[in-house]
C-alpha cells in the first residue's frame, strides 16, 4: 500500500499547491481581494469533478493495461504544455469568465490529472492481493493529508522563503517526480486495472447516493461561506484563505485511516483548535477579528466532523469507490457554485449581510434533517420541510435595525454593498462587506462635509491643505468622500475596478456632483490603468482601495510604487490610506518609495470613541511619499512623522513577507 499512498499523497500535495500559486498569480488582475480565491474555487472544484469523471469513465472505455500508459502520456504532455507565465492581460470583460478561461489555460490539464490520482491509486490497489486485508480507504486519508500539507506549507514556507516564480519552478520539478512515480508503478506490474465500476459487493440503499452529494455540498458551502466571512475582518493572504480549506480537509481525512487512528486524529484536531483559541485570547490578546477567525473555523470543524462521520458511514464496497468519490466531488462543486455563482445572482439586490452564512446553514439544516429524521421526510414531507428551511433562511437574511433604513443593496463579484440611512446620526452610509466605505450628512446644508476617515481632523485633510494639486488620480472611489477637497478647476481621474461602486456613489451620494473638480472615471485596476498615463502628468495620487482588512497587496509593491512615482511631477505626492488593525504598512511603503528618491511620512488620527458624532469620525492611518523638500517640511509641521526606510520591509510582485508586517 505504501507506493499507492505515496502517489496519492504527492498528487494531492501538488494539486493544492498549484491552487495557491495560481491564486497568487491571479490576485493582481482582479482587485487583489479574497473574492479572487473564493471565485477561483469554483473553477478548481469543476476541474476536480472532471478529474473524478476521467478516473471513473476512461478506464472502462480503454483496453485493459492501456489506461496507465495513457495517464503517464498525458502527464508528460501536461508538463510540456503548461505555460511558465500566467496571462496578465484581460481576455474578456467579465472577471469570473476571464478567471475561468485563464485558469483552464494555465492549469487545466495538470489539475485534472492530479485530481484523479486518489481514485486511480485506490482502484489499482483494489486489484492487488493486499486489498483483501487492508482497506483502500486509507489511501484516501493519505491523499487528504497531502492536501493539508500542500495548503499549510505554501503560506508558512514557500511564500516566505521563495519568490513566486521560484515556487512555481519547484512545483514543476515535483510534478516530474509525480509522473515518475506512476512509471514506477507501471514497472511493478500494476498495469491492469479492472473495471473500476464493477458490480458492488453489497447493495446500497437508494438514499445513500443522494446523501453522498448533499453532505459534501453542505460542508463545502460552509467552507466557502466561512472564507468569505473571516476575510472581511482579517488580511486576505494565503494563510487566511486556506485555513477554512485546511479545516475542511482535516475533517475529511479524520475518518479514513481506520477507527483507531480516526479517534486520535479527532482528539488532536479538537485539542489543537481549543488550544489555539485559548492562546489567542489569553496569551496574545488577539483582536476581535482574529478571535472571529478562530471561532468560525472551530465551528466549521465541528460541523464538518458531524456530517463527514455520516458520509464515511455510508461508504460503499470497493467496487463503487469511483462513484462514491465522484458523488463527493459533485457535491463539493454544487456547494461551491451555490455560494460563489448562484447566490450572487439570486441575492444581487437583497439586504443580506451574511447571506453566505445563511445559505450554508440552510444546507446544513437540510442535511441534518435528511440524516436524522427519515420518517418525517418520507414522500411529500421532505419538500415541505425543505421549503420551510428555505423560507426561514430568507426571513433571517433580511434583518433590520431600529432607526436604520435600508436604501439599497447590491451583491456582485467584488462583494456585498449596502446603502443605509442612520436616522439617529443623520447620515447615509455605504458599507462594503462589513466596512463603512462612505458617509454623508442627510442635511443638504452639510452635505459637502467630509466624514468617516476623511474629516477635517484626518491626515488626508492635511495633505490637501499643504499640497498644490491640480491633477489628481484617485484609486478607489467609495462614496466619493474626498471630492469636497478638490480645488477650483482641478482635474480628477477616478480609477475604480467595480463599475457598480461608481453607480452607487453617483446615485445615492452627492459628493461627486457637488465637487469643484472636473471628474472622469476609468473602470479597471488602478495600477494597470495608471501605467497607461503619461509620465510626470500628476500632482497627487491617492490610493484608497482597501476594504477593511481586505488589502490589495499588488498596489503596494515596489513595481507598483515605481508606476506611481513615474507619473508624479517633481513636487507631487503619493497618498495611501493604510488603516489596518493587523498590518503595519508605513514601513513597507517607506522602503518602496525610498528606492525612488522619495521620503515617507505617516500620521494617524484617533477621534474620540464615545459621545455624539462618534460614528461620523473613525480612526485612520495615512502615508505620504514625496520628493519635494518644501512639501516634506509642511507635512512635518502639520504633525506628520518621518518613516525610516528599511529595504528588508519592501514587497515586490514576486515576493512579500506579510508576517514581518504583522502588528
Amino acid at each position: 500500500m505504501a507506493r499507492f499512498s505515496f502517489v496519492a499523497f504527492l498528487g494531492a500535495f501538488l494539486l493544492f499547491q498549484i491552487e495557491l500559486i495560481a491564486g497568487q498569480f491571479m490576485l493582481p488582475l482582479y482587485g487583489g481581494g479574497y473574492q479572487v480565491w473564493t471565485a477561483s474555487m469554483l473553477c478548481f472544484q469543476g476541474l476536480l469533478l472532471l478529474g473524478y469523471l476521467y478516473a471513473t469513465i476512461i478506464p472502462r472505455r480503454t483496453m485493459p493495461g492501456n489506461f496507465l500508459k495513457l495517464h503517464v502520456f498525458l502527464l508528460g504532455l501536461a508538463a510540456v504544455l503548461m505555460p511558465w507565465r500566467f496571462p496578465s492581460r484581460l481576455w474578456v470583460g467579465n472577471p469570473s469568465a476571464d478567471m475561468l478561461l485563464k485558469s483552464l489555460y494555465f492549469l487545466g490539464l495538470p489539475f485534472l490529472l492530479l485530481s484523479a490520482t486518489s481514485s486511480i491509486a485506490q482502484a489499482m490497489y483494489a486489484q492487488t492481493p493486499q486489498s483483501r486485508t487492508r482497506s483502500p480507504y486509507a489511501i484516501y486519508g493519505w491523499s487528504n493529508l497531502g492536501a493539508v500539507l500542500g495548503l499549510a506549507s505554501y503560506p508558512l514556507v514557500f511564500e516566505t522563503c521563495f519568490r513566486l516564480r521560484t515556487s512555481y519552478a519547484l512545483w514543476r520539478l515535483l510534478f516530474g517526480v509525480y509522473a515518475g512515480a506512476f512509471l514506477l508503478l507501471l514497472r511493478q506490474d500494476y498495469e491492469k486495472i479492472a473495471d473500476v465500476a464493477a458490480p458492488p459487493q453489497r447493495e446500497d440503499r437508494p438514499p445513500a447516493a443522494f446523501m453522498w452529494v448533499l453532505l459534501p455540498a453542505a460542508t463545502t458551502a460552509a467552507m466557502i461561506a466561512v472564507t468569505d466571512y473571516v476575510n472581511t475582518m482579517v488580511p486576505p493572504m494565503p494563510l487566511t484563505w486556506t485555513l477554512p480549506l485546511l479545516v475542511y480537509l482535516l475533517a475529511f481525512a479524520a475518518y479514513y485511516f481506520g477507527e483507531a487512528w480516526s479517534r486520535h486524529i479527532l482528539r488532536a484536531a479538537l485539542a489543537a483548535s481549543l488550544a489555539a483559541a485559548l492562546l489567542l485570547a489569553k496569551v496574545f490578546h488577539a483582536s476581535q477579528g482574529m478571535m472571529t477567525l478562530a471561532g468560525a473555523n472551530l465551528l466549521l470543524l465541528l460541523g464538518c466532523l458531524l456530517l463527514n462521520r455520516e458520509l464515511y458511514g455510508m461508504r460503499p464496497a470497493h467496487g463503487l469507490l469511483p462513484r462514491y468519490y465522484l458523488a463527493i466531488s459533485a457535491g463539493g462543486f454544487l456547494g461551491t457554485a451555490a455560494i460563489s455563482l448562484v447566490l450572487p445572482a439570486a441575492a444581487r439586490n437583497v439586504f443580506a449581510h451574511y447571506a453566505d452564512i445563511d445559505a450554508a446553514l440552510m444546507l446544513f439544516a437540510a442535511s441534518v434533517l435528511f440524516l436524522f429524521a427519515p420518517r418525517l421526510l418520507e414522500g411529500w414531507r421532505k419538500y415541505a420541510v425543505a421549503a420551510a428551511v428555505l423560507a426561514a433562511g430568507v426571513m433571517t437574511s433580511n434583518r433590520t435595525v431600529p432607526g436604520v433604513e435600508n436604501v439599497y443593496a447590491l451583491r456582485n463579484f467584488y462583494g456585498t454593498y449596502h446603502v443605509k440611512d442612520d436616522l439617529a446620526e443623520g447620515v447615509r452610509i455605504m458599507i462594503h462587506g462589513a466596512t463603512p466605505h462612505g458617509m454623508q450628512y442627510l442635511d443638504k446644508s452639510k452635505s459637502r462635509t467630509p466624514l468617516l476617515y476623511y474629516g477635517s481632523n484626518s491626515p488626508v485633510a492635511d495633505v490637501f491643505a499643504v499640497a498644490e494639486a491640480a491633477d489628481v488620480a484617485l484609486v478607489g472611489l467609495g462614496a466619493g468622500n474626498l471630492a469636497p477637497y478638490a480645488r477650483d478647476k482641478s482635474r480628477w481621474t477616478v480609477y475604480e475596478i467595480d463599475p457598480d461602486v461608481v453607480w452607487l456613489a453617483r446615485k445615492f451620494f452627492t459628493f461627486l456632483a457637488e465637487s469643484k473638480a472636473s471628474i472622469k472615471y476609468r473602470i479597471g485596476d488602478g495600477r494597470m490603468l495608471l501605467e497607461q498615463e503619461p509620465p510626470r502628468s500628476l500632482d497627487m495620487i491617492v490610493l484608497d482601495a482597501f476594504n477593511g482588512a481586505n488589502i490589495p497587496f499588488h498596489l503596494l509593491t515596489r513595481e507598483a510604487l515605481e508606476v506611481y512615482g513615474y507619473r508624479l511631477r517633481s513636487a507631487g505626492v503619493l497618498v495611501v490610506h493604510c488603516s489596518s488593525n493587523h498590518l503595519d504598512l508605513p514601513p513597507v511603503l517607506a522602503a518602496g518609495v525610498d528606492a525612488l528618491g522619495m521620503e515617507g511620512f505617516a500620521r494617524e488620527a484617533v477621534p474620540a470613541e464615545e459621545g455624539p458624532g462618534a460614528l461620523r469620525l473613525r480612526e485612520s492611518q495615512w502615508f505620504a511619499g514625496t520628493r519635494d523638500r518644501g512639501l516634506a517640511a509642511r507635512l512635518l509641521a502639520a504633525g506628520w512623522s518621518r518613516v525610516q526606510a528599511d529595504a528588508g520591509n519592501a514587497w515586490s510582485d514576486d515576493y512579500k513577507n506579510v508576517f514581518r508586517a504583522l502588528r
